[in-house]
């Protein structure tokens, strides 16, 4: 790498390659892809200390495989697209979905890092540092710990090739269930009450056609004692109604629950159009007004919008106790520039 870096290449880490957010398409100059698929080994898996080390370019379907007949799991466990996301690429991506209305996003789990620096040297942080030779991780991280600065960073200042997550008792049942809401301050308020209640371990509310319509909101929630899991459900469902949601059925997020990681289908609709997303990260006090701010340029851009045949949706997603994570997402009326993209 550095022969590389001297000679004005930028070096790009790819993951899992899904790029529909164009994350492994450097805009100009000349730059070489780092394929970290083939670093996919768990390294270790501590059921006394609850960590797992994993080398970065595994799928989280793979190590939740490998978790699974030990009864444990990850408390987030990947996006919905972890059938190919790789550790590496969701960590730093700061990704969300699995466990995050509980656990909030990839961040938050994250124990230690080992990272590439484009020197070539070795960077280990928190409970990376200090193993010598016995390969062995220690029990917390010592002093300052520069792991945050690889997390989220989309690999600007290295490459993560190792991460130790932490480990719980992996959630026998799963219960779900979804609501309307009338609109979005309907919407946003319910998020806010599950927040505040941390029962919930997955929650999204989408409006399929602007802000100003219905909402949908599912949530899932989860427990190793099927009772707990049914008062948590119980829980979940009184923050909804207390803030004017209805009840509408099970949701989709039980459903899913039972084969989350899915390929990757929702990147193109069946007429070939793209998916793209474009996210925010809002604290509960400004959700609202995010979203009225994205529909109102949304109608004020309302006549280029049709002329390029672009259709569009809105999605909350809670993150943990204190935020959502907002998307709108735009199936482009380009399918053919969509798969010469998606093929690079």
């Amino acid at each position: 790498m550095p022969r590389l870096v001297d000679a004005g290449y930028a070096i790009v880490p790819c993951g899992g390659s899904l790029s529909y957010s164009a994350g492994t398409l450097p805009a100009s100059g000349a730059w070489v892809a780092v394929d970290l698929r083939g670093l996919s080994r768990v390294l270790e898996v501590n059921p006394l200390d609850r960590t797992v080390r994993v080398e970065a370019g595994a799928t989280w379907a793979a190590l939740d495989a490998e978790l699974a007949p030990r009864a444990l799991r990850c408390p987030f466990w990947g996006p919905a697209s972890g059938l190919q996301a790789t550790l590496g690429g969701t960590i730093a991506n700061d990704g969300i979905f699995f466990g995050s209305a509980a656990f909030g996003a990839a961040r938050h789990g994250v124990r230690g890092l080992t990272v590439r620096l484009a020197d070539g040297s070795r960077l280990e942080t928190g409970v990376h540092l200090g193993r010598g030779g016995t390969g062995q991780s220690l029990a917390l991280a010592l002093g300052p710990d520069f792991g945050a600065l690889f997390v989220g960073s989309c690999g600007a200042f290295g490459i993560i090739v190792e991460v130790t997550l932490p480990l719980l008792e992996r959630p026998s049942q799963v219960l779900g269930a979804g609501f309307g809401c009338a609109d979005a301050s309907v919407a946003t308020a319910a998020l806010a009450a599950l927040a505040r209640d941390r029962v919930t371990s997955e929650a999204i509310a989408v409006a399929p056609r602007g802000a100003d319509g219905p909402w949908s909101l599912s949530l899932a929630v989860e427990s190793v004692c099927a009772d707990e899991a049914r008062a948590r459900l119980a829980r979940a469902s009184a923050a909804c109604l207390g803030v004017g949601a209805g009840p509408s059925g099970d949701g989709v997020l039980g459903a899913f629950r039972a084969s989350p990681f899915m390929p990757p289908t929702m990147l193109r609709d069946a007429a070939g159009r793209r998916w793209v997303p474009v996210h925010g990260l809002l604290p509960h006090s400004r959700a609202l007004r995010g979203v009225e701010a994205v529909d109102r340029v949304m109608r004020q851009q309302a006549s280029r919008v049709a002329e390029s045949g672009i259709s569009h949706s809105l999605t909350l997603a809670l993150v943990g106790a204190g935020a959502v994570q907002s998307a709108g997402s735009s199936p482009s009326a380009d399918p053919v520039r969509y798969r010469a993209a998606s093929d690079r």
